[in-house]
């Protein structure tokens, strides 16, 4: 594979561009192989991507660099409630999060946040009576 896809010579190009096109592709492999269709690139890049070389970033931008995993901040906050969640109902199902989690993304940010608890129907009443402690605003 790595000859027919110069990965060596993809990487040594590409490596340090954090993005490029599918006609710089192009340009690349056509030094190679000056008779090289447009449908035959197109199949070298899906395989490309197939075997995460390459990451499609947006339409026909491509980038060598692997996505930075998000992992959620949790707070002594957030285990605390967790905690005080699965004691009392270890087997409840329900999703903990908080608004600040989504901050970054935030156009106008604002001053406060909120965690909230997703949960089943009949779990409902039970965890909202759990959490009610001084200091805790709004539980619906």
């Amino acid at each position: 594979m790595s000859n027919t896809y110069k990965i060596r010579g993809l990487k040594d190009r590409f490596g340090e561009y954090e993005l490029f096109s599918q006609d710089d592709l192009h340009k690349f492999y056509h030094k190679y192989e000056p008779e090289l269709k447009r449908s035959t690139l197109r199949w070298r890049i899906y395989e490309l991507k197939k075997r995460e070389l390459i990451k499609t970033v947006g339409r026909g931008q491509y980038t060598l660099q692997p996505k930075n995993k998000w992992e959620p901040e949790l707070t002594d906050e957030l285990k605390n409630i967790y905690n005080a969640i699965h004691q009392a109902f270890p087997y409840a199902e329900y999703c903990l999060w908080t608004t600040n989690w989504i901050r970054p993304f935030m156009h106008h940010i604002p001053a406060s946040y909120s965690i909230l608890v997703e949960t089943e129907k009949n779990g409902r009443n039970g965890i909202q009576a759990s959490l009610r402690y001084p200091g805790t605003t709004d539980i619906a």
